[in-house]
């Protein structure tokens, strides 16, 4: 197993790794362990995007620095904006919409995967923004601002599928809105 060398303990996952290796059904001791295991190794991960990484895009975890393979819009925390709700860590999610709050911004002379900023970033904004309008005592200052980004973003990649083909092209420049294929 591979240690981070920023991480000041090992990867959690122990009880993972036992339950797919040595059984085929699972009781409701299991799905408890499962249940808490989950959770610690998504608190593993995204407090180490936090210290380490934040707003770059991805945390490369044996150097513990940080990547932007997307622009650099913080995908990482916006794709985290629904796990961190789903899981009850609502002061990190608040935390979160208040550090996108100047970290979004979209006019980026980059050019990005369509797919994976179609899934992760306008995603994760769009199912923050439910989250969070359904259940505002997560965040009580949370103003609609995941909404507008969403549109800005979706503006800006709408000519990616504008293709002859009607599939969408592979990349797009956020700040010229031009696509390319591969």
């Amino acid at each position: 197993m591979l240690t981070p060398s920023c991480a000041s303990q090992p990867v959690p996952g122990s009880v993972v790794r036992k339950v797919w290796e040595g059984r085929r059904s699972l009781g409701a001791d299991d799905v408890r362990k499962l249940r808490d295991e989950v959770a610690e190794m998504f608190d593993h991960g995204f407090r180490h995007y936090m210290e380490h990484a934040f707003p770059k895009d991805n945390l490369r975890p044996v150097s513990c620095g940080g990547e932007d393979w997307q622009g650099g819009m913080a995908l990482t925390l916006v794709d985290a904006l629904d796990a961190l709700v789903l899981l009850g860590r609502r002061g990190d999610a608040a935390e979160a919409v208040e550090r996108l709050r100047w970290a979004l911004d979209f006019d980026l002379d980059q050019e990005v995967h369509v797919f994976e900023v179609t899934i992760r970033m306008l995603g994760g904004l769009l199912s923050g923004h439910v989250l969070l309008t359904r259940n505002p005592t997560i965040a009580p200052r949370y103003n609609g601002s995941l909404l507008a980004a969403a549109a800005d973003l979706a503006d800006r990649m709408m000519p990616a599928f504008n293709t002859p083909s009607g599939l969408p092209a592979a990349f797009i420049n956020l700040k010229t809105v031009r696509a390319r294929a591969p």
